[in-house]
């Protein structure tokens, strides 16, 4: 049933947000107990990955433990005479990580695994021919595609993602910077009345596709050259 697939789909949603949202917990905990071990300014160290243990000694599959404590480092406050106290923000390359994956996943498995199974179980249109997946259109759903898709394809800086619906957290041409308060939040966003609710017919484009094929570094190289001028998304698709 079509209650029985969303129940499906938001059990999978919120279990990846609870795995996404614990992951960067292991690597702090490691974090804290090199610190204790360390008396003063702790010393050269490494994290073997494969045992997840710290070790002395460098090797295949160790991480030094001052590249993983930049890694997590998500600012820092100075204090100057000339200034007081300053705090400069950064959004750490774990965080970036962990939430560049979680939007590439869900995009993938609402994509690819349940987007048609929804359509599948609306049953048929007014018309009386099966719901296309195309119909099955759910703002939020789109937002993660766009997230997605800026992280993928232009190393996280926001393009697509300034035109969300539901996630309105971005500037366009800033780095998408997503707090943890913002991930959790999607905890509660869950758009459970948008799955349920009737499709309504997507709209029939009367496009054509070009006679002839390209290689992908073209198009690739194009992309970055309009975005190097500044166009915006509605000027690049005129490119073609």
């Amino acid at each position: 049933t079509l209650e029985s697939i969303v129940a499906e789909l938001r059990s999978e949603f919120t279990l990846s947000l609870a795995v996404m949202l614990s992951g960067q917990y292991a690597v702090v905990t490691k974090l804290y107990e090199w610190y204790s071990a360390a008396s003063g300014v702790p010393g050269d160290a490494y994290l073997d990955v494969r045992r997840f243990e710290i070790v002395d000694q460098a090797g295949p599959g160790c991480i030094p433990m001052r590249d993983l404590e930049i890694a997590t480092h998500g600012g820092v406050t100075m204090l100057t005479p000339q200034t007081g106290f300053v705090s400069f923000d950064r959004f750490s390359p774990v965080q970036q990580l962990l939430y560049g994956q979680w939007f590439a996943y869900m995009h993938s498995l609402w994509d690819e695994q349940y987007r048609g199974r929804v359509a599948a179980a609306h049953g048929t249109a007014p018309d009386g021919s099966p719901w296309d997946l195309r119909d099955i259109r759910v703002p939020i759903f789109g937002d993660i595609r766009r997230i997605r898709n800026d992280y993928i394809h232009n190393k996280g800086i926001v393009d697509e993602a300034s035109e969300t619906e539901v996630l309105t957290w971005f500037t366009e041409g800033k780095a998408a910077a997503i707090t943890p308060e913002q991930m959790m939040s999607l905890l509660t966003l869950f758009p459970e009345s948008d799955l349920l609710e009737k499709p309504t017919p997507a709209a029939k484009h009367s496009r054509k596709p070009l006679p002839w094929s390209a290689e992908p570094n073209v198009i690739e190289h194009v992309q970055q050259r309009a975005r190097q001028l500044g166009l915006n998304r509605k000027a690049r698709k005129d490119i073609g």
